[in-house]
């Protein structure tokens, strides 16, 4: 679920300097996809970590970010169409390299038109997601949202790839943290990746027991 967001006083970083001077002073700071609110509306926030380990909660009451431990449970619970049980079914683009394959089979079809072959590709999958028995049969309803790099601080992978933070940081390095991914073309829950604090990722809540 994703409940309402806590009134605590998060900054929000609208520039590419804002984010850089929040993350190298290790301050909790949030901002929208390409800066843009749009994005927002349907794919919230991204975070630095610093913000998900702030000491007031970014959580609302009765609601915690989910431990490492806590996504590998779900992981390890859903099983094999783990992926495609937590995904929303319309949002989410073909693999890229399954499409350029898919283009250059239909370039050997003397007389066929290869944009209408590669729309009616994209129809079938629509198609294929919509009647799946267990696509997003979990109400999760993952969206790729993309993410915030450390290095350049540039976006990426938005409506190709979801990353959530955990809460969970390494034990052995303090600048580096857990998080978990779904990729378009993976089947899995990606759990037991980190990396470094200062990027900006998703979060979900799970509500206390």
């Amino acid at each position: 679920r994703r409940p309402s967001s806590k009134s605590i006083s998060i900054p929000e970083a609208k520039s590419k300097e804002d984010w850089i001077q929040f993350s190298s002073e290790q301050k909790p700071a949030w901002c929208y996809y390409d800066n843009n609110s749009e994005n927002g509306s349907k794919y919230g926030k991204l975070y630095n970590w610093y913000a998900v380990n702030d000491p007031r909660g970014l959580a609302p009451e009765e609601w915690h970010i989910p431990s490492i431990e806590e996504w590998n449970k779900l992981a390890l619970e859903l099983g094999d169409n783990c992926n495609e049980r937590l995904k929303e079914a319309e949002d989410w683009q073909p693999d890229h390299e399954m499409d350029e394959f898919f283009k250059m089979i239909t370039k050997r079809n003397a007389g066929t038109n290869e944009d209408d072959l590669f729309s009616s590709k994209n129809e079938i999958q629509s198609k294929e997601k919509k009647e799946s028995l267990h696509f997003n049969d979990t109400g999760f309803t993952a969206l790729p949202g993309g993410g915030r790099g450390k290095y350049n601080n540039t976006f990426f992978a938005i409506h190709d790839s979801a990353y959530w933070w955990s809460s969970s940081d390494l034990q052995d390095d303090e600048n580096q943290a857990y998080f978990v991914l779904l990729y378009e073309h993976d089947a899995t829950l990606q759990v037991g990746n980190f990396t470094d604090k200062k990027v900006g990722y998703s979060i979900r809540c799970v509500r206390n027991k």
